[in-house]
């Protein structure tokens, strides 16, 4: 068996955007975009049994993101519904269709994911399913996602102590921050030993916090001015570009300017799966030295 470089375990959804259907889904948007880019990606979800999810699975299929280990538990995937271009959670609204529950109880060897895969990034899972990757011998790559802003249970201890990597928008790091009992990001990275905790801030940038030696060093990254059509996917594509930078050998800092241009471009567009044409616009950037 080919190992290959990262699993994403996080939902794959139904995206409404301004009326419009695309393929949504924080871990199936990683993973699409990180193979497109050329890394080898697969996915731990479910789906439903509906004809858009069909669609989803030979999409994923086609552009040769690893799906053997999507099951399909579900009636049909949830949606997330997108009212408006703004960044705020009041334009947009999710339903579940079960998918949170079906994400607890997927059964998995997590000896065999270790085999397969290098780095394990969790987006958005619920706790019980987090809990079962805390003997991983895996490099995790943590992402709490937006349940943490409500439920401190979306934030394990155990995990994050086990993470190479933790990512968070500003307002989840405000929860995170509570929930841990610490005013400073950067004291968790070194309770933690996380090797990187990348902080974004929407047109603000985003902030690394690292181990350099014996301290941390925060590094700020500027995001990239464009007009904003579709907010949806900005963070996943963020994420997307951060790894493909590390599983390429960039620096911290340079992987954290891949994510912040890559989060640029796909708010250029509807959806969160990069288009043809912005991919060339990433790739022709990374080959101009434009970062």
């Amino acid at each position: 068996m080919v190992r290959e470089e990262i699993l994403i375990c996080g939902n794959v959804a139904r995206d409404i955007i301004l009326g419009e259907e695309y393929f949504g889904g924080s871990a199936s948007v990683i993973a699409t975009n990180l193979k497109k880019l050329g890394v080898p990606a697969g996915v731990l979800s479910v789906i439903g049994n509906d004809a858009f999810s069909k669609s989803y699975q030979d999409y994923l299929a086609g552009e040769g993101v690893g799906a053997e280990l999507i099951t399909s538990p579900l009636k049909e995937l949830p949606i997330c519904e997108v009212f408006s271009s703004d960044n705020v959670s009041s334009a947009r609204r999710w339903t579940d269709n079960g998918c949170r529950v079906a994400m607890t109880e997927m059964d998995f060897s997590l000896k065999q994911l270790e085999n397969r895969y290098r780095i394990i990034h969790l987006v958005g899972c619920p706790p019980e399913l987090v809990a079962k990757f805390s003997d991983t011998t895996a490099a995790l790559s943590y992402d709490p996602g937006p349940r943490i802003i409500h439920d401190p249970a979306y934030i394990n201890k155990n995990i994050l102590g086990r993470s190479k990597y933790m990512f968070a928008n500003d307002e989840e790091m405000n929860a995170i921050q509570i929930a841990l009992g610490t005013n400073d990001p950067a004291e968790i990275v070194k309770n933690y030993q996380l090797e990187a905790l990348i902080v974004t801030h929407g047109e603000s940038g985003s902030v690394l916090y690292h181990k350099n030696g014996d301290k941390i060093e925060v590094s700020k990254i500027k995001s990239y001015s464009v007009d904003c059509v579709d907010p949806t996917g900005a963070g996943d594509a963020y994420r997307a570009g951060f790894l493909f930078g590390v599983t390429s050998g960039v620096p911290l800092k340079q992987a954290c300017k891949f994510g912040s241009y890559l989060a640029a471009l796909v708010v250029s567009q509807k959806g969160g799966i990069l288009s043809e044409d912005n991919l060339i616009k990433f790739k022709n950037a990374i080959h101009g030295n434009t970062f």
